[in-house]
């Protein structure tokens, strides 16, 4: 199962990552936990965004690349998402890995 967009905050909250200023769904987070348990269990993969692109406020128009910042979502690997920024979008790496995963299915 690959999770991306407003959802994927929630599930990544719920590992662990900071998640910044980013949609977060908090009544559903022990859900996210227990639906990641429960892959876990059954040997089933649940992937994550491994990073994202983020900005400090909501666009009301188009955004240029540089006024967003990319952010690692991995807990253990970065600090995640920085307090006062939101992410947007799945950053170049998860395009990647998702591409990978789904090349073929």
């Amino acid at each position: 199962l690959v999770l991306g967009g407003g959802l994927a905050f929630t599930f990544l909250k719920a590992a662990g990552c900071n998640i910044g200023n980013s949609l977060l769904e908090e009544e559903l987070i022990d859900t996210a936990k227990e639906l990641m348990e429960v892959a876990k269990r059954k040997n089933k993969r649940l992937i994550l965004p491994v990073d994202a692109r983020c900005s400090q406020s909501f666009p009301s128009s188009p955004m240029e690349e540089s006024e967003t910042r990319l952010f690692d979502t991995v807990p253990g690997v970065g600090d995640g998402i920085e307090d006062g920024w939101m992410g947007l979008d799945v950053g170049p790496k998860t395009v990647e890995l998702f591409r990978t995963l789904l090349v073929g299915t």
